[in-house]
């Protein structure tokens, strides 16, 4: 079966979704992120190690800490968070998740996932973290 990405990804784009920009300090707490966004604390808190060692996130100790953006998430695209998450090859896979699937050797569908994905990588690029934000 095809999934774009895993369950941990998603349920970190869930939970950033609920970043309220208007935080004091940009501090956010991944508990209360969770909470909001009704996904698990301990796939969500992996994923956030990975965006602050990636640079986009930054640890904030003490007891108001949390996480906080490093740069605005206008600046952050949802495929910057996907790669990051997921790695680089994320979407090198065959759709119909056949191991031996490549252009030498295709699937039936190669051809239309190839054609596709380049515009869903330029969708994905182009959407960036704050148009996703919820308002609250």
């Amino acid at each position: 079966m095809f999934q774009l990405y895993s369950k941990r990804c998603a349920y970190t784009l869930r939970a950033l979704m609920h970043v309220n920009p208007g935080e004091p300090q940009g501090h956010f707490s991944i508990k209360e992120l969770c909470r909001k966004a009704k996904v698990p604390e301990a796939y969500t808190r992996k994923a956030f190690q990975s965006l602050t060692r990636a640079g986009f996130l930054k640890a904030v100790s003490g007891p108001n800490g949390g996480y906080m953006f490093t740069r605005h998430p206008r600046h952050i695209s949802l495929l910057d968070i996907i790669l990051t998450v997921e790695g680089d090859d994320v979407f090198n896979h065959c759709v119909m998740g056949l191991p031996h699937c490549n252009s030498r050797k295709p699937c039936l569908v190669h051809g239309i996932w190839l054609e596709n994905k380049k515009k869903l990588l330029a969708s994905l690029k182009d959407k960036t973290l704050h148009e996703i934000l919820i308002v609250q």
